[in-house]
């Protein structure tokens, strides 16, 4: 008698088991999915980096401008966006409302991009960027190619996070996502 249900649980135990695993299966699938087609941080993807890794208050969002310099080389100036500097609240204070409205926006956009940085916020970020006429206080003598604005090409949108550097007992910043409109 013992035999037959052992027999009648052996029965029913393997499709639960083979069930088991093809959805352990489906879900390693989704995740090499998700890390190859996302840009996942420690958060997103289900991963156990967020206990390990530093979290979004160690990120930075940073705007660089690309243009020419005093000599008419090739160069370019980056702008920090968040955390916000207090030379910027000294400049939106400055501005028109208008202007502070406008400098309002791109510090809201680029604020949410610590979080999970996408393209949609990056270029809104550009757009934002594209018509304001920067002060030297920001760029240095970096000037646009042309006019008075740099040209929404020549804008792109970095954010940075701290982390710590082992080898060399530092906290450095490390790219972690960067957007140039048209670019793959």
């Amino acid at each position: 008698m013992i035999a037959r249900v052992l027999d009648k649980t052996k029965a029913h135990i393997w499709p639960i088991t083979y069930g088991f695993l093809l959805l352990i299966s489906i879900n390693v699938g989704h995740q090499i999915y998700t890390h190859l087609t996302t840009p996942l941080t420690p958060w997103k993807g289900g991963g156990f980096g967020m206990y390990t890794e530093p979290h979004n208050h160690s990120r930075s969002v940073w705007v660089e401008l690309h243009g020419v310099d005093a000599n008419g080389e090739a160069a370019f100036a980056e702008v920090r966006l968040y955390p916000k500097l207090p030379l910027m609240d000294e400049w939106q204070a400055s501005v028109s409302r208008k202007g502070a409205q406008a400098l309002q926006r791109l510090y809201t956009n680029t604020e949410n991009m610590r979080f999970y940085p996408r393209d949609f916020q990056a270029e809104g970020a550009i757009n934002a960027v594209d018509p304001i006429t920067w002060p030297e206080d920001f760029v240095g003598d970096i000037k646009p190619m042309e006019g008075s604005t740099f040209d929404p090409d020549a804008i792109e949108i970095v954010v940075y996070e701290k982390h710590m550097d082992r080898l060399e007992a530092k906290i450095k910043q490390r790219e972690i996502y960067r957007y140039k409109r048209g670019a793959e």
